[in-house]
C-alpha cells in the first residue's frame, strides 16, 4: 500500500508478486528492427564512443514511417563513458547518427519526446529537490512505487492493464518467452513494475553510473526564453505541440505553462488528470535537442492525434 502524496490510497502487488506472474516474461515486446548498428560518435568531444541505434519500419515518412530510436550515452547498448554528460552533447550524438543514416533532408524529421524532452524547466530548485530524492537508497519495491507515483496518476495505475498487445499478425515481432500470446497483467501498475524490474536487472544496459550521469545532464539542462523562442521561429510554431499533465509530479503545471508561454507552440494542451506520461492517442513533442539540431537543419515536430 502506498499513501505518499497521492489523493487516493492504492494497493499494489510487490515486486516479488509481479515477477512470479505468467505475464512477467512477456513484459518487454520482442520487436525486430529493420536496421540497427553501433556508431562511433563524439570524436573531439570526449570520445569516440559507440551509440546504439535502431530503425523500425522502412517507409518514406509520409503515410508509412520509419522510426529511429537510440540509446543515449550511458544507457542500453551504447557505451557508458565516465565524463560529464549534457543534453546538448547527447543531441550532438544524435545528429551524428542522423548524418550517418543520411537523414538530412529539410522537413524530414518528426521528433517526438516525453520527459527529458521538456527539460527546459529542470533548473527550478523545487523540481531539483524532487529529482534528488529519487537517488536516495531505497528498496526495489519502494523505488518502483515511488517512480510510478511520480509518472502516472494513481487512478490509472490501479486500473486493469490496458496495453495494446502485439499478436502473431504484427510484423517483425518475435514469439515471447513461453510462446504466444503476450500476456496481460492484473493492473497498469503491475505492467510498469515488470518493465522497471526488467530494466534494473539488465546489469549491462542499466548501470548506476550511467543513470546518475543522465540525471546530472537533465539537472544542468537550461534553455532561456530567447532560446525557446528561437526554436519556435526556426522549426515553425504550427509544427509544435506541447502537452502537460496536471498530475505531473516532476515538473509542475506552472513550469509547464511557462514553457508554453516562452515557446508559443502552434498547439498546447494542459490535460486534467494526466501524469508525466501521456496516456491518450498522441504524444507530446518538444525536445531539447531541437535547438541544437535547428542550427543544422529545419525539423518537423509532429503529433499524431
Amino acid at each position: 500500500m502506498y499513501r505518499g502524496n497521492w489523493a487516493t490510497v492504492a494497493t499494489f502487488p510487490s515486486v516479488d508478486e509481479v515477477v512470479k506472474t505468467d505475464a512477467f516474461s512477456t513484459a518487454i515486446w520482442q520487436l525486430e528492427p529493420h536496421r540497427e548498428g553501433m556508431l562511433p560518435v563524439a570524436a573531439g568531444r570526449g570520445g569516440p564512443f559507440n551509440v546504439h541505434w535502431e530503425i523500425h519500419g522502412d517507409g518514406p515518412m509520409k503515410l508509412v514511417y520509419s522510426v529511429l530510436t537510440i540509446d543515449n550515452r550511458g544507457m542500453g547498448r551504447s557505451d557508458k563513458p565516465m565524463m560529464r554528460y549534457s543534453t546538448s552533447a547527447m543531441a550532438a550524438d544524435l545528429l551524428e547518427v542522423l548524418d550517418h543514416l543520411s537523414w538530412t533532408d529539410e522537413r524530414q524529421l518528426h521528433i517526438c519526446g516525453i520527459s527529458t524532452a521538456i527539460e527546459n524547466t529542470t533548473s527550478f530548485s523545487e523540481n531539483m529537490v524532487n529529482r534528488i530524492t529519487m537517488l536516495l537508497p531505497k528498496s526495489l519495491d519502494r523505488t518502483v512505487t515511488y517512480t510510478a507515483s511520480n509518472i502516472f496518476p494513481a487512478e490509472w495505475l490501479a486500473k486493469p492493464d490496458d496495453a495494446i498487445l502485439p499478436d502473431e499478425t504484427v510484423p517483425r515481432c518475435r514469439t515471447p518467452v513461453g510462446g504466444w500470446p503476450y500476456r496481460r497483467f492484473e493492473s497498469n501498475y503491475a505492467r510498469f513494475a515488470a518493465q522497471e524490474v526488467t530494466k534494473q536487472r539488465d546489469r549491462e544496459g542499466f548501470t548506476k553510473p550511467g543513470f546518475l550521469l543522465q540525471v546530472i545532464a537533465a539537472g544542468w539542462h537550461h534553455k532561456s526564453a530567447a532560446q525557446l523562442r528561437e526554436i519556435g521561429d526556426k522549426v515553425g510554431r504550427q509544427r509544435i505541440l506541447v502537452i502537460h499533465g496536471t498530475e505531473d509530479r516532476i515538473i509542475s503545471v506552472p513550469h509547464g505553462r511557462k514553457l508554453i508561454e516562452y515557446l508559443q507552440p502552434g498547439k498546447s494542451v494542459v490535460v486534467d488528470g494526466m501524469g508525466r506520461k501521456y496516456l491518450g492517442p498522441g504524444v507530446a513533442v518538444i525536445a531539447p535537442l531541437a535547438f541544437y539540431l535547428s542550427k543544422r537543419r529545419t525539423l518537423h515536430l509532429k503529433s499524431n492525434y
